[in-house]
């Protein structure tokens, strides 16, 4: 049986019964409560949500609007909480170093925001997205099934390459829970750098 939620909407205090709660990934006092943010305090939720905006965006990259490599420790570390099952998945862009010496830092800023937009165009609620650093993209998605994921990382690459005449590779694994953290992380890390070998534009799919 659910609790009986005290919260505050529009100024005024209610109790809510029927309602579906989701703690706020990146935060301890921060809910979504029917897809609306509260802030939790002494057991009351006050609604936010004319801020979720503002809030959301504090957790971002300001470039390609994904979330900072910050948070994807605490978000894993939630799922690790829920004993979820999810995927993890490592990506960048191939000789993006060619890139910016070729066509310079604005140039390359471009294209960095032009894959954080291909890649919000093609995911889901299922699926936040890290910028780990430079062109390093960090995915964890609560969708298991790799060859689909395979199958959408087609996708995500061709329609970046449409846009940008530029190519990624991508390692995708499933998060093993007899690992650590960063044990898992170093594992997609060598993963990403089989998939180089194979001629880059490539994506492997790992145990």
């Amino acid at each position: 049986m659910k609790d009986v939620l005290t919260i505050i909407k529009n100024g005024e205090k209610t109790f809510k019964e029927n309602y579906s709660l989701t703690p706020y990934p990146f935060s301890r006092q921060l809910f979504l409560i029917d897809d609306e943010l509260y802030l939790k305090d002494n057991d009351v939720y006050q609604n936010i949500n004319s801020i979720k905006g503002i809030v959301e965006n504090g957790f971002k990259d300001k470039l390609t609007g994904c979330y900072t490599k910050n948070y994807l420790y605490s978000y894993i570390e939630s799922l690790i909480a829920e004993n979820a099952n999810f995927a993890l998945i490592f990506g960048d862009i191939d000789n993006f170093k060619e890139v910016n010496k070729i066509f310079g830092h604005f140039k390359a800023d471009e294209i960095l925001k032009t894959l954080g937009l291909t890649f919000k165009a093609n995911l889901n609620s299922a699926d936040y997205i890290f910028r780990f650093g430079g062109d390093e993209f960090f995915i964890v998605s609560k969708a298991c099934n790799l060859e689909k994921q395979l199958m959408l990382y087609k996708k995500i690459n061709s329609e970046f390459y449409d846009r940008c005449n530029v190519s990624c590779s991508f390692g995708i694994k499933l998060y093993d829970k007899s690992l650590s953290i960063e044990d898992n992380l170093n594992s997609l890390d060598k993963l990403l750098y089989q998939s180089k070998f194979h001629g880059k534009n490539y994506i492997l799919i790992g145990d």
